[in-house]
């Protein structure tokens, strides 16, 4: 198996493993099991292929000698000229293999960036929070004038414990070395609303209400959080995190699927 039919197995089995998700676990309120999910997907994506390999075959695969029977001819003297080789151009797979590791290139370039930037801004975090609200493992940034902070935090302190900034970071580099497949950030984006639903989860246990808690979400108060980070308040991901935190629980049936 050569490199170019190693990506194409190991994004095909990731658009599979999400194409399941997608159909039938998004709209469960088993949030760990989901994230469990997504994780192993990914891990399975990546090694699947691996042991449908033939190097990795032929370790679990007993040798068969065959016997050789060598027959020999007496032949007249042939005298071969050799031909010079015409200089082969560029073919398709070296094509492909340029732009994509152009690709790669530029997402390892992206996010050296944006981890420069987020160690600068959390060395300088004190006199620049202001309104920001977002964790980084275990850097906890929330401004201090921040209505519902005590909320807050304890919604990021879930993000830390769970090590959910791993999360990110690993789903961010299949999203490099698969930029081409558009599936990895459908997958990607739902790794990030686990992430909150499962915050929210237990966030909202410390409100008055969960209509006050969406009631927190929905203000305008909130600054913009660097990338890389697991902000408090996500435009894209809003609408999605209010409609799971007033669902019912999933019946335990559900887990059948």
């Amino acid at each position: 198996m050569n490199a170019l039919h190693y990506l194409l197995q190991a994004n095909l089995y990731l658009a599979l493993f999400y194409g399941f998700y997608w159909l039938w676990l998004r709209r469960e309120t088993f949030h760990q099991l989901n994230r469990a999910y997504l994780l192993a997907a990914a891990a399975l994506s990546l090694f699947i292929p691996v042991l449908q390999s033939d190097w990795v075959r032929s370790w679990f695969l007993t040798e068969r000698v065959h016997e050789v029977v060598y027959t020999y001819y007496d032949l007249d003297a042939v005298f071969v000229t050799a031909l010079p080789q015409q200089a082969v151009g560029l073919t398709w797979g070296d094509a492909f293999a340029f732009v994509y590791m152009a690709g790669v290139l530029v997402g390892l370039g992206r996010i050296s960036f944006q981890l420069a930037h987020l160690q600068r801004f959390l060395s300088r975090r004190k006199s620049t929070a202001g309104r920001m609200a977002f964790s980084f493992f275990n850097h906890l940034v929330v401004g201090r004038h921040l209505a519902g902070r005590d909320t807050i935090l304890i919604h990021e302190r879930v993000h830390a414990r769970q090590l959910h900034s791993a999360d990110v970071l690993l789903v961010e580099l299949l999203a490099i070395f698969n930029w081409f497949n558009p599936a990895v950030y459908a997958y990607r984006q739902s790794l990030r609303a686990v992430h909150e639903f499962i915050a929210d989860q237990h966030a909202s246990r410390h409100a008055p209400t969960k209509a006050d808690y969406a009631l927190l979400l929905f203000t305008k108060q909130f600054g913009i959080s660097p990338q890389l980070t697991n902000s408090f308040f996500s435009q894209s991901l809003l609408r999605r995190r209010v409609a799971m935190l007033q669902k019912a629980h999933s019946p335990r049936r559900a887990l059948l699927k």
